[in-house]
């Protein structure tokens, strides 16, 4: 008859259950670990910051501008990414992500692969800055028809959001949208009511006006005398807009 060495047995058992423990720790932090990696194209410095509500993460960029780093976590967050200007990412665990970035057009050249809800955010910014919500429809259009450019501001954000599957972002970011969208339709209410025609079409007018002038580039880069003459021809654009809605209300009383 062949007697089992007990103790050999239990040792064995332990050691065994050890390792399958450590297996299966491994494989949680590896489904929890998040990787980035990536180029900067024209850096203006050797760093590039991910920063959470809790955590700043730095990563070292090599002379050619690419950098890597990973780091775990239990739960999706935003991250604040900075290395010049910044901009917004949002990671889930297990994720992968490939970045890039030039530079000389840092929202417009910013690119994810492997995170579907970092291009979202890049493409809202994208669009936030682009669209005009001091637009003609604004001054000018009826409420359905500013409305109606809201609408298509919300489309033009949300057209290609079936790829992410993370209900809880997606609710997050439509709040957001409506609250933005419900502020300017608030916003073109309380102007329609507040101010006629005549004083709508001034304040369009001179709306334009104002969007000729860059003032934080023109501080920079004028010097006093191109400054001041800048400074005249908008005052004298400014005179002749209220010239003429004087002239026109006096045409009115006139009539």
């Amino acid at each position: 008859m062949i007697r089992l060495n007990k103790s050999k047995f239990y040792f064995t058992y332990l050691l065994s259950t050890l390792f399958l423990i450590g297996c299966l720790n491994t494989s949680k932090n590896d489904l929890n670990e998040i990787h980035i990696s990536g180029k900067i194209i024209n850096p203006v410095s050797d760093i590039i910051e991910f920063e959470s509500t809790d955590s700043t993460f730095t990563a070292k960029l090599t002379k050619d501008g690419n950098f890597t780093f990973s780091f775990t976590t239990d739960s999706s967050l935003y991250l604040r990414l900075s290395h010049g200007e910044y901009t917004s990412m949002y990671v889930m665990p297990g994720d992968i992500i490939e970045l890039s970035i030039n530079t000389d057009e840092f929202d417009e050249s910013i690119n994810y692969k492997g995170s579907e809800a970092s291009n979202f955010l890049a493409k809202k910014y994208l669009t936030q800055e682009e669209f005009n919500f001091y637009s003609k429809d604004f001054y000018l259009g009826s409420t359905e028809e500013y409305d109606l450019s809201l609408s298509d501001y919300r489309s033009s954000i949300f057209h290609n959001v079936n790829s992410i599957t993370d209900s809880a972002f997606i609710n997050q970011q439509s709040y957001e949208i409506d609250n933005i969208i419900a502020y300017w339709k608030n916003k073109k209410e309380k102007f329609m009511i507040s101010n006629e025609t005549d004083i709508r079409e001034f304040l369009f007018e001179k709306n334009l006006i104002n969007e000729k002038y860059n003032w934080w580039s023109i501080e920079d880069t004028m010097d006093i005398d191109n400054f001041n003459e800048t400074i005249s021809q908008y005052e004298n654009n400014i005179k002749l807009l209220i010239k003429k809605l004087v002239n026109d209300d006096e045409s009115i009383l006139n009539n």
